[in-house]
């Protein structure tokens, strides 16, 4: 059976079959960066929080990045911008892969397929969408 990927500027959303149900996994599309402490990473681990370390730096990313940035005192911030990718956000690509990662899960069986959504070039901007294909596609490949 195949998935299918939605990855918006709020959520990131996958869905599959199982029987008759659809099953769908969602994670809030933002994260929140705080300092590393050998404390925050002990809290963040015992509490399956999903998270990435980066140098002296946690970024808390999906759900749980809005309860952190409240607990830290911080902004979240978002990986996408008007529904693509933003060129603003350094951080962007590692934290859309890891949600991503998250939300959809290891394939059931060898070559199941996963079907995803990009957005078209909007009519009315000169924004173009080809990086954000083409990084999506990439990312999606590097995951099997």
């Amino acid at each position: 059976m195949a998935k299918g990927l939605d990855v918006g500027t709020m959520n990131i959303l996958s869905g599959r079959q199982e029987g008759s149900e659809t099953v769908f996994v969602q994670q809030r599309n933002s994260f929140v960066e705080i300092e590393y402490s050998d404390m925050a990473e002990q809290m963040l681990s015992r509490s399956d929080v999903l998270h990435i370390r980066k140098d002296d730096k946690v970024y808390v990313v999906g759900d749980d990045a809005l309860n952190f940035a409240n607990i830290f005192n911080k902004e979240t911030r978002r990986p996408m911008q008007h529904g693509i990718l933003s060129s603003d956000e350094a951080s962007a690509i590692p934290m859309i892969k890891l949600i991503t990662e998250q939300v959809v899960g290891e394939p059931s069986r060898p070559n199941e397929r996963l079907f995803y959504s990009s957005p078209a070039d909007p009519i009315d901007s000169p924004l173009t969408t080809l990086y954000h294909e083409k990084t999506l596609e990439s990312m999606l490949g590097d995951m099997g």
